[in-house]
């Protein structure tokens, strides 16, 4: 999930992407790419690049071993391909995820972008985020428990959920600079000391796995939330310059298969680097995973101030997070009869007692979870995609069925 996560209202988000925009001008004659498309797709990735993209492809490699390829494939389907096609569908939906959903059902359109939200927000994702901030805090603090960083985080987070224009300034200058040259070092360093990746002949198992843990990543869901950012800031940019809509199509097109293979080569070094220090990562906890191989590679130093900036995105995204669900809760949820701060106190009561499940225990059920609602959501999405792209029709039984062979085939596990 990701550093800037949903946010609402739209010009936060816009305006984040105008100085990416701005920085990157320079830089379009020696780029193949123009300026626009490059930045729209290097923002795709961030909102998409978060807590849990950082801990299930170290996952998937430390399972996969030496067929960390046929994780790598696995993860490229349910955390490349599908949010892509995400991304485009709600495109074709005018950018409106709530006419997405509610193209199988009105009521449908009502309550899974509020089940969606609440799994991003305080029952999975925000819980999740401080999590890893925490197992990357250990290694400045060790003694610090999951209880004392939680309340210390959820203080923090309540207090600047309120002011979301200081916020975006932050993430687009300092945050997301430091995450991607943080990232880099340990990518690189934890490749140059890498040890032999062990053996693992099981390549369906490993394949399967990493579609599995490409679910846990949720970016299916965000896709239908961030497809109306990258595309409206595309729209506004556009509609002062003489293109065809065919061309403004393929631009929009290019921004996001770009974005999407800037995740896939993350992913894919990531899942490397899993499997290399498969053997040692198997006794660390799997929020602490990143940090170790940064403190193992580049020292008792340089490895804090890296786990740091990592922790950092972590909470930046839980503030971010915060806000967005609340803004929906108020409105949709409770009709404005409580106020924002009454609201904000209720999510992050949440978020702080599942934060103290830990990575493993919020993933424990939420994996349930997402193995029922993804088959049926994956399904409306290609059926939805045939019908915009080549008129076909739109068979809701089948939707359905899947939804119901799901649920047997769980309970029947």
């Amino acid at each position: 999930m990701s550093i800037f996560l949903v946010l609402h209202p739209r010009v936060d988000v816009l305006n984040l992407i105008s100085m990416t925009v701005h920085s990157l001008y320079t830089f379009k004659k020696i780029i193949g790419f123009s300026a626009l498309v490059l930045s729209s797709a290097f923002a795709m990735f961030c909102m998409f690049f978060g807590s849990g993209n950082l801990i299930f492809p170290l996952a998937i490699g430390q399972k996969t071993g030496s067929a960390y390829v046929y994780g790598i494939l696995g993860l490229t389907i349910t955390g490349i391909i599908l949010p892509f096609f995400g991304l485009i569908v709600t495109f074709l939906f005018q950018g409106s995820y709530q006419n997405f959903f509610k193209n199988f059902d009105r009521r449908f359109g009502i309550v899974m972008p509020l089940v969606i939200l609440s799994l991003m927000g305080p029952f999975a994702v925000m819980p999740r985020c401080i999590t890893v901030a925490h197992g990357s805090f250990l290694l400045v603090s060790p003694d610090t428990s999951i209880w004392q960083f939680s309340l210390f985080s959820c203080f923090i987070i309540y207090i600047l959920s309120f002011d979301k224009g200081k916020i975006v300034p932050l993430l687009g200058s300092a945050l997301t600079p430091i995450l991607l040259f943080s990232l880099g070092m340990i990518i690189y360093s934890g490749i140059s000391a890498a040890p032999k990746v062990p053996l693992n002949p099981e390549t369906q198992k490993a394949f399967l796995t990493g579609m599995h843990d490409g679910y846990q990543m949720m970016d299916l869901f965000a896709a239908f939330f961030f497809s109306a950012t990258v595309v409206s800031y595309l729209k506004a940019k556009l509609s002062h310059k003489k293109i065809s809509a065919t061309s403004r199509v393929q631009l929009i097109v290019a921004s996001l298969t770009l974005g999407a293979v800037f995740l896939a080569v993350i992913y894919a070094f990531l899942i490397y680097l899993g499997a290399a220090y498969s053997q040692e990562l198997a006794i660390v906890p799997v929020e602490s995973r990143l940090a170790y191989i940064a403190q193992k590679t580049l020292g008792h130093i340089a490895g804090p101030m890296v786990a740091t900036a990592v922790g950092l995105a972590c909470i930046t995204t839980a503030i971010v997070l915060t806000s967005v669900v609340s803004d929906y809760y108020q409105k949709v949820l409770f009709r404005s009869k409580i106020s924002k701060g009454a609201t904000n106190v209720l999510i992050l009561t949440i978020t702080f007692f599942i934060s103290t499940l830990k990575f493993n225990g919020i993933a424990q059920y939420l994996s349930p979870i997402l193995t029922f609602l993804y088959p049926g959501i994956i399904m409306m999405t290609l059926l939805s995609l045939g019908q915009k792209l080549f008129n076909w029709p739109y068979p809701r039984w089948i939707i359905v069925a899947v939804f119901v062979l799901t649920f047997l085939r769980m309970v029947l596990n």
